[in-house]
């Protein structure tokens, strides 16, 4: 198989058919509710590897070119799993550089190994969809299926995950809402779905160059 090529672009309203052809066919119903879909993807004559999909109807959201994806790279920016990950999760939108730099600070506080362990995916200080889902389950011994349902009612602001995360102590002084408050990013703490997979496609790419 020859090596993809990598590319950064964005579509715009009249390249939608173009853009079907690139994504998996499950993807049509969001291409159609969007005007502008940025992509970084590898390709070659006989696949697309989809590393980033971000779509908006706000083009000003995808002004990239102080610092594109591929700058990021040529930079040697990703050096490590989770800056990886950050960077496929957030980029273009919500992502900031300063991220990659590990300087956040946090409360002084000695978290339990199992806490910790379930952080690092993220270098411990940003929180992904299945972390808190892991976490609400872990302190609370809850099923699965209350923990997906608590991380989606966070997510849709509803007031009553943070009065019932303020009451889940992980230490004397510090509850699962301190936590979410803390390693989240926008101002009304979402919690954002871990790219994985094109995470990995873009650490096979890095590797097989």
């Amino acid at each position: 198989m020859k090596p993809h090529i990598i590319n950064e672009t964005i579509f715009g309203p009249e390249q939608k058919n173009e853009l079907v052809k690139i994504l998996e066919k499950n993807k049509i119903e969001q291409i159609m509710a969007y005007n502008w879909h940025y992509l970084v993807y590898l390709q070659n004559k006989t696949e697309n590897q989809v590393i980033i999909h971000q779509s908006t109807n706000n083009l000003q959201l995808f002004d990239f070119k102080k610092s594109s994806f591929l700058n990021l790279i040529e930079e040697g920016a990703l050096s490590s799993d989770s800056k990886k990950l950050i960077a496929c999760t957030l980029f273009p939108i919500y992502f900031k550089k300063e991220l990659l730099n590990n300087k956040r600070e946090f409360s002084d506080v000695k978290l339990p190994k199992m806490i910790n362990d379930v952080l690092s995916i993220g270098n411990g200080y940003l929180l992904y969809y299945h972390q808190l889902e892991i976490l609400k389950s872990l302190l609370t011994n809850c099923s699965h299926v209350e923990s997906f349902s608590f991380r989606r009612d966070w997510n849709l602001k509803k007031e009553y995950t943070r009065e019932v995360s303020s009451k889940i102590l992980i230490t004397e002084n510090y509850s699962l809402l301190d936590l979410i408050l803390e390693r989240t990013l926008s101002a009304d703490s979402f919690v954002y779905q871990c790219n994985f997979y094109g995470t990995n496609c873009l650490t096979n790419y890095l590797e097989s160059k």
